[in-house]
């Protein structure tokens, strides 16, 4: 993880500096969905909480978002948000499943979508992940978040 400025200062004047609580890998990203606009999906692991990813059309079934990172990673927790923050049950994802893989190829189902989140834990190093719709949305574009890792 890297250091990030709060983009403050303490008392003194002297910079603050924090820490993500987060896992921040290298990694690629790829999708079957188009883009709106300058949300591409490379905005799911830039690691910034105030991008993301937003598809231009609804998903329909047997659409994805696959992050392979680029070394395994030993992660204990994993969540996947989608929908616009502050804004509940608007483009999120409503059939559809979070999926891990080991090797990048063989992917397995780690949680279902409720509410629009996905999390799960897990005891295995992780090469990719993969949002998967199971079933087509019928109004709603998808609004994919940063991808938590702990």
């Amino acid at each position: 993880a890297e250091i990030r400025s709060d983009g403050g200062s303490n008392s003194n004047g002297d910079l603050v500096l924090e820490r993500s609580d987060y896992l921040e890998p290298n990694a690629t990203v790829e999708t079957s969905m188009p883009h709106y606009s300058n949300n591409i999906p490379a905005n799911v692991i830039d690691w910034n909480r105030k991008s993301f990813f937003w598809s231009s059309r609804p998903p329909v079934k047997g659409d994805h978002l696959t992050v392979t990172f680029d070394q395994p990673q030993n992660c204990t927790y994993i969540e996947a948000r989608t929908g616009k923050l502050n804004q509940a049950n608007q483009d999120i994802i409503t059939g559809g499943t979070l999926e891990v893989s080991t090797d990048g190829k063989t992917f397995t189902k780690l949680a279902d979508f409720e509410f629009g989140t996905a999390k799960g834990t897990t005891d295995k190093a992780i090469k990719a992940l993969r949002i998967r719709a199971t079933e087509d949305e019928k109004t709603s574009w998808l609004i994919i978040q940063d991808i938590i890792l702990k």
